[in-house]
């Protein structure tokens, strides 16, 4: 996603949820309302745990708008 250098999604898979990470994750609360705040980078996390649901169409757009946030932003990092 987004361009090489250029950081938009951390997913990171643990026993007991699986933690999705964007940044300027904050910008996209309006895709996913359980996005929450955290960290530098306006960074946003969707915690997922057993039982919980997101649409995949939902998830193939955070995924499309977190690129694009980069391409028209530049590498959020470097922002710091």
């Amino acid at each position: 996603m987004g361009q090489p250098g250029r950081p938009c999604i951390l997913i990171r898979a643990e026993p007991e949820r699986v933690l999705l990470g964007f940044w300027r994750g904050k910008r996209l609360t309006g895709i996913e309302p359980r996005i929450r705040p955290s960290g530098k980078y306006e960074l946003g996390n969707l915690v997922l745990r057993e039982g919980d649901a997101i649409d995949p169409a939902a998830l193939a757009r955070l995924a499309r708008e977190a690129a694009a946030l980069n391409r028209a932003l530049g590498d959020p990092t470097a922002r710091g």
